[in-house]
């Protein structure tokens, strides 16, 4: 076996697409034909890093370079851990955006007030103990003192159940990241090629009427248009898209 670092290929003329531009090919992009029985093991566009078998020839002039087993650990490496880097980094920007959208759809959860407000209503229920706030707030909303205290216990426990929900989702999406290693010694370079590409079913697209070829047409890339199953990728899963769909599939 033999390793590579690599760029795609003009498919008639074999030169690396950053040596030289070819507007009449530029579409027809291949793997170079001078690495026999080719696995690419990780995509860092423009570069790939792969195997191949023993036969293989590099051509460093045309950006396919042959590397030691150490130095293709150390570049692969790298591009994993930056792969990850920038999956827990999407991962959070979804979740603050997914957390905010969900703070402002409870009335009541407000966050400077959220945890003293619940505190002070809860105490009212159970002991009957009242604050001057919301005996203020009930008088001015035209409403009990009982009622508004139970719309903010109500409010606030609604609240909390759906946020606990959506940080097990990070959770979950992390861990998934985090286990994308490279071991010392090169023994899983194969599996590693799974990383980027290794999907799962998550659930069935379903909103509530009939799907047609129609609709079909309209999926969006994360739905399955032979199967209307929704999928994602396993190691890198889509927070925003997994919590906006949350009522067809299983986090």
């Amino acid at each position: 076996m033999k390793y590579f670092k690599f760029t795609q290929v003009y498919s008639e003329t074999q030169q690396s697409v950053l040596v030289s531009a070819d507007p009449e090919t530029y579409d027809n992009r291949v793997f170079p034909s001078c690495i026999d029985n080719l696995t690419v093991i990780w995509n860092f566009s423009p570069y790939y890093l792969g195997v191949g078998d023993d036969s293989s020839k590099s051509d460093p002039a045309n950006l396919i370079t042959e590397l030691s087993l150490s130095d293709f650990i150390a570049e692969l490496t790298t591009a994993v851990d930056n792969y990850k880097h920038d999956a827990k980094n999407q991962t959070t920007g979804a979740y603050n955006i997914r957390h905010e959208q969900l703070l402002s759809g409870y009335a009541y959860s407000n966050p400077i007030s959220l945890t003293y407000k619940y505190a002070e209503a809860n105490e009212f229920l159970q002991n009957g103990t009242l604050t001057g706030w919301l005996e203020a707030e009930a008088q001015a909303a035209g409403i009990s003192t009982e009622s508004i205290a139970q719309d903010y216990v109500d409010d606030y426990n609604a609240f909390r159940t759906e946020e606990s929900k959506l940080a097990g989702l990070r959770t979950k999406c992390n861990k998934r990241i985090e286990s994308m290693t490279v071991e010392p010694d090169g023994s899983n370079i194969i599996g590693i090629a799974t990383y980027q590409s290794a999907t799962e079913d998550i659930g069935d697209f379903d909103f509530g009427r009939e799907i047609t070829d129609e609709v079909r047409s309209t999926y969006p890339h994360f739905i399955n248009k032979e199967t209307d199953k929704i999928f994602d990728n396993y190691f890198t899963p889509d927070l925003g898209m997994r919590w906006d769909y949350r009522a067809m599939i299983t986090l």
